[in-house]
């Protein structure tokens, strides 16, 4: 058969499979060694080491044996500069490495954790985990491993861990450099979800962090949960809506804001609108700085609403007086932009505000000045 199939030396069998050796008629040869090309191979060249991992496939029970397995390992060792008196050595080695070298079936028992592998064979070292180039799949699942690691990064950082407060300084980058990646995903990036796992005694404060949850903004309770906490801070009394009219959109930032200002395209005008709808804003009163901007080109009742104000300003009484509206008269109101490059969209507005009235566009956007 060898000669059928081109073998070439002993090492040419290397190649060969059990079903090449069933195609061929050997199949009650291979039953005869409970389907083990490597026994068959060593019964009848008994004057060649065979090595059993060269197969395509492994003998069968082969990794049952711990001794296999540290063998196995040794040869690992040699070829990739991995010190066998040094455990330490192990962690530059990955589990990529270990199934190049033909050890994935051997890794799948260990459920693909290196370190677990590691722990078996060698059981005398006391392995880190986290020294690893990734932790095994099940260790961030106990809570007591991640509080672990995170009252020995806090030790590592320099403050106590029972110094809750001081846990707001750590950012997500902190945890990805000290290998807690894995970590930080299992609770989807979120430092406010990692911590109030970890720490459930403490009541965290979403806001504190250098980033707030996932979709924590899109809801408008903790939207306006933090305007109201915002307006306390400066001093407004419950319910006196006329002092954000002089409240600019840095100081939103600087409080922490600055996602939820992104929302509405930095329009602090636009958020109040929303946050506060049973307000009657005058978009008037905000400094022009603070205009609605181009998010209204993308929010129809906003911008409706901005148009009454200008109405109650200058005092338009009918869909006629819109025409002695000028381009001085938008850029007062801050929205210049909608006045020259994106007349469509005011001119849109118009028409859901007036829909029986049949709009000059041409003297409706005209080039003077503003008449007093």
């Amino acid at each position: 058969m060898g000669r059928n199939l081109g073998v070439e030396g002993r090492a040419g069998w290397y190649k060969v499979t059990n079903k090449l050796l069933v195609d061929n008629g050997g199949s009650g040869l291979l039953k005869r060694y409970h389907g083990s090309l490597q026994k068959i191979l060593s019964a009848v060249y008994s004057d060649f080491v065979w090595d059993p991992l060269k197969f395509p496939k492994a003998p069968q029970n082969y990794w049952s044996s711990l001794d296999n397995q540290r063998a196995f390992l040794e040869g690992i060792a040699l070829k990739n500069g991995v010190d066998l008196n040094d455990r330490a050595s192990w962690y530059k080695v990955t589990t990529q490495v270990i199934m190049e070298h033909g050890g994935r079936v051997l890794l799948s028992k260990y459920n693909y954790s290196i370190s677990a592998l590691l722990a078996a064979v060698y059981p005398d070292y006391q392995w880190d985990v986290l020294q690893f180039s990734n932790a095994p799949h099940t260790y961030w699942a106990s809570a007591d491993n991640q509080r672990k690691f995170m009252n020995e990064m806090a030790v590592k950082l320099g403050f106590n861990p029972e110094d809750m407060e001081s846990w707001y300084r750590v950012t997500n980058q902190t945890l990805l450099d000290n290998g807690a990646s894995a970590l930080l995903k299992k609770h989807e990036g979120s430092l406010f979800s990692l911590f109030s796992a970890v720490f459930p005694e403490h009541k965290w404060d979403p806001l504190k962090f250098s980033q707030a949850p996932r979709n924590y903004w899109n809801s408008i309770d903790n939207q306006r949960n933090f305007m109201d906490e915002l307006g306390r801070s400066l001093g407004m009394k419950e319910g006196n809506r006329d002092g954000w009219y002089v409240v600019t959109s840095r100081t939103v930032n600087d409080a922490g804001g600055n996602r939820l200002l992104g929302l509405y395209n930095g329009s602090l005008p636009l958020l109040l609108s929303k946050v506060y709808p049973e307000y009657n804003w005058n978009m008037w009163k905000f400094p022009r700085r603070a205009s609605m901007g181009k998010g209204l080109s993308r929010d129809k009742a906003g911008l409706l609403q901005i148009l009454s104000s200008m109405e109650q300003e200058l005092n338009v009484q009918s869909p006629q007086d819109w025409y002695r509206i000028t381009y001085e008269h938008y850029r007062t109101f801050g929205i210049a932009h909608l006045y020259k490059t994106e007349k469509t969209i005011m001119l849109d507005a118009l028409k859901t505000k007036y829909p029986e009235e049949k709009w000059d566009e041409s003297l409706l956007f005209r080039k003077q000045k503003a008449v007093s």
